[in-house]
C-alpha cells in the first residue's frame, strides 16, 4: 500500500516548466528573416522596381553612372539624315547643358540597336534609353534637370512648345526628305543607303520610306501640298520666335530642354544644303531663332560641329532661283 501511495504521489507531480525566453529577444533565425524583409530604401535607387512576390527588386544606386554615358548615333557626315541629325544634336546639347560628360559612339546600325528604333540613344550603366523625352525623364529621376526652377505653368508651356516642334518641324523634315522626288533621289537615298552594300541599300531605303510615309499618313501630312507644309513651318517658327522674344533663352537666362530641341532643328535646317532649301529660307526670316542657334553653338559646342551654318551656302530665294533657271 505504501508503495502504491508513493507511485500515485509521483504521478500527481506537475511537469517541469521549460525556461522561457527573455522578453525582447528573439531567435537568430527570426531576426535574420526580419532583416531580409526590411529594406533601407534610402540606400537604394528605386526608380526601377519590379515586384517579385513579396519583396521588390531594386537596382542599387551607383554614384559612378555619370562617368559611363555613351551616346549612340549614325555617322554624322555620310549617313545621318537631317531629321536624325537634328535629334542627335538636341540630345548632345541637352547633355552639355546639364554638364554631363558623355562619349559619342557612331554606328552604321545605330537605328537597329535602339530599343525604339529611333536615334539617338544613350547607354548609362545597365540602362538603354532612346529619344530626347525619355532621356530627359531618365536623368530627372537622378535629380538632373534643366527645368527644376520653372513654375508648373512654365513647365506646361515648355511641353506644349516641344510638342509643337516635334509635330511640325519633324514631320516637315520627313516630308521634304521622303516625299519630294528631287530630294529623295539626290540626298535621302544616297545618305541613308551609304552604309549598306548593293542591293541591300535599295531595299533598306524602300523599307525606311514606307515607315516614314506611314507616319506622315497617321499625322495627316502625307496628303498635304508643299505650300501647306511650308505654311505650317512658318507658323511654327513664328510661334517660337514670339515666345523667345529678345531673351537669350525661352524661359529666362538659363536654357531648358526646349532650347536644346529647337537648337537641334534650327541648326540642322540652316547647315544642311538641300535641292529644295525653302525650309532654311523660312528659318532665316526669324532672326530670334538664328541667334539662339548661334548662341548655343558658341557656348556649348565651341564651333566644333562638323556642319556650320556660317559655312553653308545661303539658300537661294524662290524668285532668284527662277531667274537663274530662265537664264540657263
Amino acid at each position: 500500500m505504501a508503495d502504491d501511495e508513493e507511485n500515485a504521489a509521483e504521478d500527481e507531480q506537475p511537469p517541469e516548466e521549460e525556461p522561457e525566453e527573455p522578453q525582447g529577444e528573439q531567435p537568430a533565425e527570426i531576426e535574420d528573416e526580419q532583416e531580409e524583409d526590411e529594406i533601407d530604401l534610402n540606400s537604394w535607387d528605386c526608380t526601377n522596381i519590379a515586384e517579385n512576390g513579396k519583396q521588390p527588386i531594386c537596382f542599387h544606386y551607383d554614384e559612378r553612372w555619370q562617368d559611363d554615358i555613351h551616346l549612340y548615333e549614325p555617322y554624322e557626315v555620310e549617313q545621318a539624315l537631317p531629321t536624325d541629325y537634328a535629334n542627335c544634336l538636341a540630345v548632345q546639347a541637352y547633355l552639355k547643358m546639364c554638364k554631363l560628360n558623355f562619349t559619342v559612339e557612331m554606328r552604321g546600325n545605330a537605328e537597329f540597336m535602339s530599343p525604339s528604333g529611333q536615334v539617338p540613344f544613350i547607354k548609362c550603366g545597365s540602362f538603354v534609353v532612346s529619344e530626347l523625352d525619355p532621356i530627359v525623364a531618365f536623368f530627372a529621376h537622378k535629380d538632373v534637370s534643366l527645368s527644376n526652377s520653372l513654375s508648373d505653368k512654365e513647365k506646361g508651356d515648355m511641353r506644349a512648345y516641344m510638342s509643337l516642334v516635334n509635330n511640325v518641324l519633324t514631320n516637315a523634315e520627313q516630308y521634304v526628305l521622303w516625299n519630294i522626288p528631287e530630294v529623295l533621289n539626290s540626298v535621302t537615298k544616297t545618305r541613308y543607303g551609304s552604309v549598306y552594300p548593293w542591293p541591300l541599300d535599295f531595299f533598306m531605303c524602300l523599307r525606311k520610306r514606307w515607315q516614314c510615309m506611314s507616319r506622315l499618313r497617321v499625322y495627316g501630312w502625307w496628303c498635304k501640298s508643299q505650300a501647306d507644309v511650308y505654311e505650317d513651318v512658318e507658323k511654327c517658327c513664328n510661334s517660337l520666335a514670339s515666345r523667345l522674344g529678345e531673351g537669350p533663352y525661352f524661359f529666362g537666362g538659363k536654357p531648358t530642354e526646349l532650347d536644346a530641341l529647337v537648337f537641334g532643328h534650327v541648326y540642322t535646317l540652316l547647315s544642311t544644303p538641300l535641292p529644295d532649301n525653302r525650309l532654311a529660307s523660312i528659318v532665316h526670316n526669324f532672326p530670334q531663332l538664328t541667334k539662339l542657334s548661334d548662341r548655343i553653338e558658341k557656348e556649348y559646342f565651341a564651333n566644333s560641329l562638323s556642319n556650320s551654318p556660317s559655312n553653308a551656302p545661303e539658300p537661294v530665294p524662290d524668285e532668284e532661283a527662277e531667274v537663274v533657271e530662265d537664264e540657263e
